[in-house]
């Protein structure tokens, strides 16, 4: 499955600091991608960064898929989550 990025809805996430990244990644090859991603189709809702770094590291991981009546709907649910 290609997976879709919306930058509107990526940029809804505050960015983390390359400190951060780099503990989410080192943590991630430890124990592996343990939540899963969120897609609204092929639309990536959340888990942008454990994307780039199963990406980067071929690693695998589970999709959950969300159901969204439009975009406002998916907004307000990343804002809420």
């Amino acid at each position: 499955m290609e997976i879709t990025i919306n930058k509107q809805f990526k940029n809804l996430f505050r960015p983390l600091t390359d400190e951060e990244f780099d503990q989410l990644e080192a943590n991630i090859l430890q124990d592996g991608i343990r939540d899963p991603l969120v897609l609204w189709g092929d639309v990536l809702i959340d888990g942008h960064n454990r994307y780039s770094i199963a990406k980067k590291h071929n690693l695998k991981f589970k999709i959950v898929q969300k159901d969204f009546e439009d975009k406002t709907e998916a907004e307000i649910w990343i804002r809420s989550n």
